[in-house]
């Protein structure tokens, strides 16, 4: 079971560079939202 979830681990860490690239519009749209939640929270 370690063994496992140690194999799982690599492969998603293998699978990283690929996710960001593919969900980088996704992420800033995500950080966007989230700073003008937070903008419309100050104020």
């Amino acid at each position: 079971m370690t063994i496992d979830l140690l194999y799982q681990a690599v492969d998603d860490i293998s699978e990283l560079p690929y996710y960001l690239l593919t969900n980088t519009n996704v992420f800033v749209n995500k950080l966007w939202s989230i700073l003008f939640i937070k903008a419309g929270h100050i104020q």
